[in-house]
């Protein structure tokens, strides 16, 4: 990726090709890899980030199984992002369960053993909240009578 040439936008090497606003307007990025060329325009709007939302809201999974969460940023003019990939996770109560950071599995929570414990997503100065319950994963069938 080519350097910015105004500060509209910032890249952060590394960051896979993750673009931030700096300030509001209309430019161009242009990526060059392995002899190929592409560029793309990006328009940077003002409107404020009002919250982040996890969904499900609220999740019961069995010990020892996982769960994927979707973040999504909630703006002022009622416009959403999914950040799902750009969200930090992290449960109040590792005993219960841990959710992933990595690139390949973010948002991927894990079921450790029963109990309950808040799953948060943050992301820019917001954050999102799902209630977790983990439940023994014992149950061998159900009749109905």
């Amino acid at each position: 990726m080519t350097p910015p040439q105004a500060s509209l936008y910032r890249y952060t090497p590394g960051a896979a090709g993750i673009v931030k606003g700096l300030s509001a307007g209309a430019t161009k990025v242009s990526v060059l890899f392995a002899g190929q060329s592409a560029t793309v325009p990006i328009t940077v709007s003002n409107v404020a980030l009002v919250g982040v939302t996890l969904e499900p809201a609220s999740a019961m999974v069995p010990a020892g199984k996982s769960q994927a969460f979707k973040a999504t940023a909630v703006y002022a003019d009622g416009s959403t992002l999914d950040v799902t990939l750009l969200a930090t996770y992290a449960t109040d109560d590792t005993k219960v369960a841990t959710v992933s950071n990595a690139a390949a599995t973010k948002g991927l929570l894990t079921a450790v053993n029963p109990g309950a414990t808040t799953m948060r997503a943050r992301f820019d100065s917001k954050e999102g909240m799902a209630r977790v319950t983990v439940f023994e994963d014992d149950i061998t069938g159900i009749r109905v009578t």
